[in-house]
């Protein structure tokens, strides 16, 4: 490293160490040549918004063998006051096969329902169901004071039948999100499903799509 290069590295190591507000600084080298001004800038501030750990299911390795190690990593994000969430487009897609009865679809049913609840309004939301092909239940609709209950009567008719077109549920949730796509919001697509697709070969292009 040359000397240049070092007395380089002195203000932006100070800018790190808590330096507060950003300035011009000149550098000079060892010949007296000056460089130009370096501005230096304060490194952002962390958030604070999401949290991770991480848990090895196992506490001692053996030194002289492989052995194969998993790690369970809990990601838990807080949640950011209203005033500071961009709108959302949400696009619902819900595994209503026949392997969804039971227990299953009621616990899918709360969860869809309280997740409306939990939109505010100008928000925008789309709900597409899939058993044996894809349909549209909800249209993409802007949330506002008095279209949630028809939102709930939707979802409460839901039944458990067919098979597991995952394939068309995804892709008929991406339609509805991408025509309605939102430059300055949040774009997104939650899927609720349990079993296994009919096939899978064209998973991943729609995933990488979306």
């Amino acid at each position: 490293m040359t000397p240049r290069t070092s007395l380089a590295w002195l203000p932006l190591l100070t800018a790190a160490l808590g330096c507060g507000t950003p300035k011009h600084t000149k550098v000079a080298d060892h010949l007296g040549n000056v460089s130009p001004p370096l501005v230096v800038v304060a490194p952002a501030v962390d958030p604070k918004l999401v949290d991770m750990t991480a848990e090895a299911t196992m506490s001692l390795l053996a030194s002289n063998a492989t052995t194969e190690l998993g790690v369970r990593l809990l990601v838990t994000a807080r949640d950011l006051p209203d005033a500071q969430r961009p709108p959302l487009n949400l696009g619902l897609v819900l595994d209503t096969s026949g392997s969804m009865d039971g227990d299953a679809i009621g616990s899918m049913k709360s969860s869809a329902k309280a997740l409306v609840d939990k939109l505010r309004v100008g928000d925008r939301i789309s709900i597409v169901t899939f058993h044996s092909h894809a349909d549209l239940l909800v249209p993409s609709t802007v949330i506002d004071s008095t279209n949630r209950t028809a939102m709930d009567h939707a979802i409460d008719g839901i039944v458990a039948s067919g098979t597991t077109d995952l394939q068309g549920g995804l892709t008929a949730g991406l339609a509805q999100v991408t025509q309605h796509q939102l430059p300055l919001g949040i774009n997104r697509i939650v899927l609720l499903s349990d079993g296994v697709p009919n096939a899978s070969s064209q998973l991943p292009t729609t995933i990488a799509s979306i």
